[in-house]
């Protein structure tokens, strides 16, 4: 086994940090469980004067081709995590601060992978937008604006959806938003192109009367024609569904979609 270890700048004189790194993936499972699927995520207290709350997600295990793909064509998605979180910070965008990220090579190809950050004690936009029966508009507005503050920076997250957002209720009302799984993302100098934004905001609901309401919102906040943009956005919607719902039915044919 040969392990790749990249640990945040900020941190290396942190020995108590450092040594938590070093022992990983044995002490992994001797964690608090977060979440499990593909993914898993645990969380420790560590003897950390800088960082003693650690969130620790270990990717799916490659295997077959994508380890050879993962080792000599592609960045580990924990890499891309933790190199994009840093990135975002510098944007000025809020996520959880990352602070190392983990490979693990066997016969010289990459096989798990770790992402180490900070935790956040934020809420996924979801439950006050998706699943209540009237959306949040207050939340729904500042949300847009949020996304358009992303593109405005350059980011395009391409998996913003809505237990990916999170956000937080200040004391004077306002909203504070972060982002997570950060693995997949792209930045450009200056403002992302239009159509690209466009692309990037079909994701967080299902709902045709919320995408259309933050469709129209994010394009005022922007100074956009919202009369313009919304239509355009709605198509863009339509499209992505209905490939959604196409590769949903060639992967799991029994189902309903």
């Amino acid at each position: 086994m040969y392990k790749v270890t990249t640990i945040n700048e900020n941190y290396r004189d942190d020995k108590a940090l450092c040594d938590f790194v070093d022992a990983l993936p044995d002490s992994f499972d001797s964690g608090k469980l977060i979440f499990e699927k593909r993914n898993c995520i645990r969380r420790f207290t560590i003897k950390s004067a800088s960082a003693p709350e650690i969130v620790v997600k270990r990717f799916h295990r490659l295997s077959g081709i994508k380890r050879i793909i993962y080792t000599f064509f592609r960045t580990t998605k924990a890499h891309r995590a933790y190199h994009n979180g840093i990135e975002l910070l510098n944007r000025g965008i809020d996520t959880p601060e990352p602070l190392a990220s983990i490979e693990i090579r066997r016969g010289g190809l990459v096989e798990d992978c770790y992402f180490i950050s900070r935790p956040t004690d934020l809420t996924a936009i979801r439950g006050p937008l998706n699943d209540a029966d009237r959306f949040d508009r207050k939340l729904a507005r500042a949300f847009a604006a949020f996304a358009a503050r992303l593109h405005d920076a350059g980011v395009l997250h391409h998996d913003l959806n809505s237990t990916n957002t999170l956000y937080r209720v200040e004391p004077d009302g306002d909203y504070s938003f972060s982002v997570i799984d950060t693995n997949r993302m792209d930045f450009t100098d200056g403002c992302a192109p239009l159509d690209d934004c466009i692309g990037n905001i079909v994701r967080f609901t299902r709902r045709l009367d919320l995408f259309e309401f933050v469709a129209r919102s994010y394009a005022e906040i922007r100074g956009l024609d919202p009369d313009t943009f919304t239509p355009a956005a709605i198509a863009a919607k339509h499209r992505f569904d209905n490939a959604r719902r196409r590769r949903k039915r060639l992967l799991h044919p029994t189902k309903k979609y």
